[in-house]
């Protein structure tokens, strides 16, 4: 949630202090970008999802917030015009 509501961003582990623009910190932390960390919604079934791991995770929160619908049987595949 902190990546909707927040610029920046305090995160602790191991006794460490790791600070700065939320998308950095969870590009520099693997754990904080698995998907099912959060679950917020326990009937959602997320679909595969082909993409890089920062817009999967927004993907992936996007739907579970949105969706009612399970999605056990879907791919979804990102791709992008940029550069």
């Amino acid at each position: 949630m902190a990546k909707e509501f927040a610029d920046k961003i305090w995160y602790v582990k191991d006794s460490q202090l790791y600070s700065g623009i939320v998308e950095d910190v969870l590009l520099q932390h693997d754990e904080l970008m698995n998907p099912s960390l959060f679950q917020m919604n326990e009937n959602f079934v997320a679909p595969k999802i082909i993409a890089p791991d920062f817009y999967k995770e927004m993907l992936y929160s996007l739907l579970q917030k949105t969706s009612i619908e399970t999605f056990l049987h879907s791919i979804l595949n990102f791709k992008t015009t940029f550069g």
